[in-house]
């Protein structure tokens, strides 16, 4: 297990601060009346980027055991979920916060 684990959480941990991003934007955008966004978000970084990108990277690099680049799917994914999550914040803000009166 440990030799498995360690591997995987070395590249995982590449995609906290990614993550966290993503949930504190994901949150400020559902307490701004615009759920449907965080949802698209989540809903694409795990079934149309996580899996997908799991899958090729496991099919390329099957002749090194494939593993170790499975868990750069979610460094990948968690950048796609930023640019999308950056472009959808940009249009919440530019519809609900800054027409607010100062």
């Amino acid at each position: 297990m440990l030799s498995i684990g360690m591997p995987a959480l070395r590249v995982i941990s590449l995609s906290f601060p990614l993550a966290a991003y993503n949930i504190i934007r994901g949150s400020v955008m559902q307490a701004l009346g615009s759920a449907v966004n965080s949802m698209i978000v989540s809903l694409a970084r795990q079934l149309f980027v996580l899996l997908p990108s799991a899958m090729v990277l496991a099919m390329i690099f099957r002749a090194d055991g494939g593993l170790p680049a499975v868990w750069y799917s979610y460094v990948i994914a968690e950048i796609v979920a930023l640019i999308m999550t950056v472009m959808f914040y940009r249009k919440v803000r530019g519809t609900k916060i800054d027409p607010l009166p100062e």
